[in-house]
């Protein structure tokens, strides 16, 4: 009977396996997945803080990451694959967010200053005033290509099909650059680390 008790108060204190609480959670059980969002959070965020370097939209983009995590987790096919998985979903979403913060940047300064001035204190200011011209940096030495390419789709809104026709060249060669582009940029936004 003791031996019985000792088990039961040992079987709370372990621990489930990350696989388990995967393979629950692809079976529909909620609790499994918040025990992953449970886990993974802190590093997701501290992670997404330090590319972004703002809180809140570190804070919305982790949130992002696992509700893009849970929509997405029946393509996952193996269970052990889950940790890089989530890592290249949130490395995706915060180049997309950072080239995305760009849009209003580039298309116009003055704007963002003034928004920027109203909700914002003077350090954040001077970070993103750092971050934008890190950003307008980075673009500028990346070829040609890649510049039309990443500011037609991020900053005019352009589609695929729109830059296709423009360019003359086949959609999946747009969809390539643009994939090649944004790695090339968040390579020259942070040499030292390559999502």
């Amino acid at each position: 009977m003791v031996n019985c008790v000792r088990a039961c108060r040992e079987s709370r204190t372990i621990k489930p396996r990350l696989t388990d609480l995967v393979q629950k959670a692809k079976g529909g059980d909620r609790a499994a997945f918040d025990e992953i969002v449970h886990r993974f959070e802190p590093q997701v965020f501290a992670f997404c803080f330090k590319r972004l370097r703002n809180y809140h939209t570190a804070r919305d983009l982790c949130q992002d990451v696992f509700l893009r995590a849970y929509v997405k987790l029946q393509q996952l096919t193996c269970p052990e694959a889950f940790a890089g998985w989530l890592w290249s979903i949130a490395g995706r979403l915060v180049i997309n967010q950072a080239v995305r913060g760009a849009r209003i940047t580039l298309a116009d300064p003055e704007v963002l200053e003034t928004r920027l001035a109203n909700t914002i204190g003077p350090e954040d200011a001077a970070i993103a005033s750092e971050q934008r011209m890190l950003l307008t940096v980075a673009l500028a030495q990346l070829s040609q290509m890649d510049q039309e390419v990443l500011i037609g789709f991020h900053v005019h809104g352009k589609t695929i099909k729109e830059m296709s026709d423009e360019l003359r060249a086949p959609c999946g060669t747009i969809k390539r650059r643009l994939f090649v582009g944004r790695r090339r940029l968040a390579a020259k936004l942070d040499p030292g680390h390559c999502i």
